[in-house]
């Protein structure tokens, strides 16, 4: 009795499906970790919503935690900092998927300043336009 159910338990975990991954910058480097998360949703009937959201790690691996089930899927990288494509994949069984991450240029905060010379002025109509106060 106690093979038959070692037998069954090997078959069972056999069949576990996963999604794994690495998220890489060009040139092959990992992202690693810098607090980013893969979101994996289930694109397959609308009426069950299924989503997992799975941490990377410091060499840029993320893995499912839960079993997957047969049916397309959308992996989106979401990593501060980064920006990366999601990846629509089709699940039959374990699924690797590479994805490619750019670093976000440095913003330049000309483009958001706003002008503090602005003075009370007259609208059409006459109505009186104020700026705001930052």
């Amino acid at each position: 009795m106690k093979i038959m159910i070692a037998i069954c338990f090997a078959v069972l975990t056999g069949c576990a499906t996963k999604i794994t991954g690495y998220v890489l910058l060009k040139d092959g480097t990992p992202v690693a970790g810098k607090n980013g998360k893969v979101n994996i949703s289930y694109l397959g009937n609308q009426s069950v919503s299924s989503s997992e959201i799975v941490d990377i790690d410091e060499d840029g691996y993320f893995s499912t935690q839960k079993d997957v089930k047969d049916g397309a899927y959308l992996v989106e990288p979401l990593i501060p900092g980064y920006s990366a494509k999601s990846v629509k994949i089709k699940v039959k069984q374990d699924e690797h998927v590479k994805i490619l991450a750019h670093p976000l240029g440095q913003t330049n905060s000309k483009l958001f300043s706003v002008p503090t010379n602005q003075a009370v002025d007259r609208g059409a109509g006459g109505v009186t336009l104020t700026p705001p106060k930052f």
